[in-house]
């Protein structure tokens, strides 16, 4: 019994410690208008004014903070309704508050 309980403790710990040291990572979301779909932002082109956007999730775009990918909704279409989504540990989740 006294093995399970320390087990429990051990891997517990390391959850912990797991989403302690992991940073968050950010990435900007966007439903099609027409089609319904969920795209990602992609790539950004700067000189040509244009944004690269992909259906596939593990292609998007990260950042490390909440400031960059809020300049960059600024830009975005807004019928596409672009939200910032969140990784902490191991899911993503929509961010609701930036700051």
């Amino acid at each position: 019994m006294a093995e399970l309980i320390l087990a429990i403790i051990i891997i517990g710990l390391g959850y912990l410690g797991f989403k302690k040291i992991t940073k968050p990572k950010y990435r900007i979301a966007m439903t099609d208008p027409i089609t319904g779909y969920v795209k990602y932002l992609f790539r950004i082109d700067g000189i040509n004014n244009s944004f690269d956007y992909t259906a596939n999730p593990d292609e998007a775009m990260l950042f490390l903070d909440t400031v960059t990918p809020a300049r960059y909704m600024k830009e975005l279409d807004k019928k596409t309704s672009p939200r910032i989504e969140v990784k902490k540990g191991f899911s993503w989740k929509r961010l609701e508050r930036i700051g």
